[in-house]
């Protein structure tokens, strides 16, 4: 737009004779079109500089309007404070010597303590490998081993050797995987749910939710889908067998963040999961708070992870 002002039209004057012609009267509009007329270079270029400035409020305004913050911040977190072992989430702690149990019951009971407290969920965690019968293997054999898109990110990830590790799984019929239990409240917050998630029939102890194997464009591929059955084990090899009521992914903040190349994991309901696995304290902790609470509970949290027990931290949304 400053260019177009400073543009300056040159005057062609002519020397000679000057025809005398009769006036008329001329319109407005008529003197505006013949203006725009007269340099039409210098009107492209004043168009052009309005039109990038519109476009780009344009797009700024709409990009301003589009961001919802409640959805960025999900993947960081879904609920308004989460605590857990300061070596959980830490990339530079070795990993075996990441505490996968480090909400103490003290924490627990002081958190009961406190007002403005809404929801609270716990999440247990155990890595153990998955047990499979004969027909529940014929399944991943199908939908995972035979899976073009699965075969493609096990070559993505392992590049030429991809297709001898599915050879090496299949020979070993070995997969990843961890076994969660969860409360009530991290139930409804399981993401891309296909199935039933009806508490009061998921913790009765006779179900368990499955998880998915993501690919390199985060398609998920089901390992188990609902009504079929699968076996869970524990530390002393004691298994039991349940059936899938739902499929659904543990939201990332929620979950165990370390991967193998096959993470077949289940979800069991909390007092399940402790009769099966034994007494532990939970991976992480989750709670929602009311809203004039969030400050106070907030300048709780800081204090008591840096004076009481500064072997817990936490992240608040």
């Amino acid at each position: 737009a400053i260019e177009a002002v400073r543009f300056t039209e040159g005057q062609n004057t002519t020397a000679g004779k000057r025809k005398t012609k009769k006036t008329r009267r001329v319109r407005p509009k008529e003197m505006a079109f013949q203006n725009i007329k007269r340099n039409r270079k210098k009107m492209v270029l004043v168009v052009l500089s309005l039109s990038l400035a519109l476009v780009l409020l344009n797009s700024i305004y709409s990009l301003v309007q589009g961001f919802d913050i409640d959805r960025f911040v999900s993947g960081r977190i879904v609920s308004d404070f989460s605590v857990s072992d300061a070596t959980l989430d830490n990339v530079s702690v070795n990993f075996e010597s990441i505490v996968r149990d480090g909400v103490t019951d003290e924490f627990m009971e002081e958190l009961k303590s406190r007002d403005g407290i809404r929801e609270t969920g716990n999440i247990y965690m155990k890595e153990i490998d998955p047990k499979f019968t004969d027909e529940a293997y014929a399944l991943i054999e199908e939908r995972i081993f035979d899976n073009q898109d699965a075969q493609n990110t096990l070559e993505y990830l392992a590049g030429s050797e991809g297709m001898a590790l599915i050879d090496d799984f299949r020979e070993s019929r070995f997969l990843d995987g961890k076994v969660y239990g969860i409360g009530r409240s991290v139930m409804e917050k399981l993401e891309n749910t296909d199935g039933d998630l009806d508490w009061e029939k998921f913790s009765d102890g006779k179900y368990v939710i499955a998880t998915r194997f993501r690919t390199v464009e985060e398609k998920g591929i089901d390992y188990f889908r609902p009504g079929e059955k699968v076996t869970v084990a524990n530390e002393n090899g004691e298994s039991r067998e349940y059936e899938v009521l739902a499929v659904a992914d543990m939201p990332y903040s929620c979950g165990f963040q370390h991967f193998g190349m096959f993470d077949c994991n289940y979800i069991l309901p909390e007092g399940e999961y402790l009769d099966l696995m034994g007494a532990q304290n939970p991976m992480r902790t989750i709670f929602d708070v009311e809203p004039e609470a969030v400050k106070k509970t907030d300048a709780w949290l800081s204090d008591y992870c840096e004076n009481v027990n500064p072997d817990l931290t936490y992240q608040s949304k």
